[in-house]
């Protein structure tokens, strides 16, 4: 298996590509007996609609033919058509059920595969999310500021509305609020590992990661 990195995927890997191969197989040969099967049944449908007048027909046609050193055409067999059928049906049997075990093969390949690319990929993925959360951090400070900015402007009798346009705030409530929204993101975080419980103490303090 190749190094992982973020350009890496399943058919990087022989034994998902193998495997994929011969559900491929499995799949034509099932797709071949079923057009088989549809026109075996088709020719037995016909046999079975002929009257007795057909079937005697068929046979005074065989008969001339003999008779006129041509070659004689073959007669309806129904049972070997049935046989034949059966046959097939059996073969269909036996490759759904092996497609069924091939699928789950596959799947047991994807699942080791995505796992590899994963934890290769899991410094990234750590950095990433310690980022989201710095970034989430740096967003709560500045509205806190913003909202100082135009408290203070209120206060003085300043009307800031129409000279400092801004997006509306997300509400992310206070840090020392333990059920407000940001405090909830900084308890998952350190929950699942991606933040210390320093940086925790930290952040609550005022500061970032």
């Amino acid at each position: 298996m190749k190094k992982v990195n973020d350009e890496m995927n399943l058919t990087d890997d022989k034994d998902y590509c193998l495997a994929m191969k011969k559900l491929e197989e499995l799949k034509s040969r099932l797709s071949k007996f079923q057009t088989e099967e549809t026109a075996l049944l088709a020719e037995l449908r016909t046999i079975n609609t002929n009257s007795l007048v057909g079937v005697n027909s068929i046979l005074d046609r065989q008969v001339n033919q003999l008779l006129s050193d041509e070659e004689v055409e073959r007669s309806p067999d129904l049972a070997n058509a049935s046989t034949k059928i059966n046959d097939l049906r059996a073969q269909m049997r036996i490759h759904k059920r092996a497609i069924e075990k091939q699928e789950a093969e596959i799947q047991g390949h994807r699942g080791r595969v995505s796992s590899e690319i994963c934890k290769g990929l899991m410094p990234q993925h750590r950095a990433n999310v310690r980022g989201i959360l710095r970034g989430v951090i740096n967003l709560y400070h500045a509205q806190a500021s913003e909202r100082e900015l135009r408290f203070g402007l209120e206060v003085r009798g300043i009307v800031a509305g129409k000279l400092i346009g801004m997006p509306d705030f997300i509400q992310f409530g206070r840090l020392n609020d333990t059920t407000s929204k940001i405090r909830t993101v900084v308890r998952e975080y350190f929950d699942r590992g991606f933040v210390s419980e320093k940086e925790v103490e930290k952040i609550l303090a005022g500061g970032n990661i």
